[in-house]
């Protein structure tokens, strides 16, 4: 009797941890873009089948709420385009400008002979080089001195777009 219980309470434990784990996965594919683009870049088929129900959509979200009948995830502009996500844009490398410009300032690392030395100032219209992609930052370097920054510091969404698949 007391194995079947043993037994009883790992199958418990189990289904716990792997209720968990589902749960861990549908939360931080809500809550983080990022992730969410990348899940729906590698899986397209979880936000068909499941992706709609964890997402929320906002007023305007809807089809034609712009004006255009944009199938979905095509750009709204009625090209007929993937529309921009950064796991799309991260999964792709042949398609990343070699600069960008900040929208606002930002600080980065003063760097001197490969070496740390203070932190400078980049203005707003600053053109930085793209370094790197991951999740959901993009890797820059201004003046030699590196920094992460999301999307929307700079004018990355401006300066992409993706083709069609063929």
């Amino acid at each position: 009797m007391n194995d079947e219980s043993d037994e009883s309470n790992n199958n418990g434990l189990f289904l716990l941890l792997l209720a968990l784990i589902i749960i861990g996965f549908g939360v931080a594919y809500a809550r983080l873009p990022a992730f969410r683009g990348t899940v729906d870049t590698k899986a397209p088929w979880f936000k068909e089948k499941v992706g709609h129900y964890l997402v929320r959509s906002k007023p305007g979200d809807e089809p034609g709420a712009s004006g255009g009948d944009a199938p979905a995830g095509t750009a709204p502009d009625g090209t007929g385009q993937p529309a921009f996500t950064i796991g799309t844009f991260e999964a792709h490398p042949e398609s990343w400008p070699k600069t960008l410009a900040l929208k606002k300032p930002c600080e980065f690392p003063a760097v001197l002979d490969g070496k740390k030395v203070g932190t400078v100032t980049a203005p707003a219209g600053s053109q930085v080089e793209l370094v790197d992609v991951k999740n959901g930052r993009l890797g820059v370097k201004y003046q030699g001195g590196g920094a992460w920054l999301l999307p929307d510091a700079t004018d990355l969404k401006q300066r992409v777009h993706f083709a069609a698949a063929p």
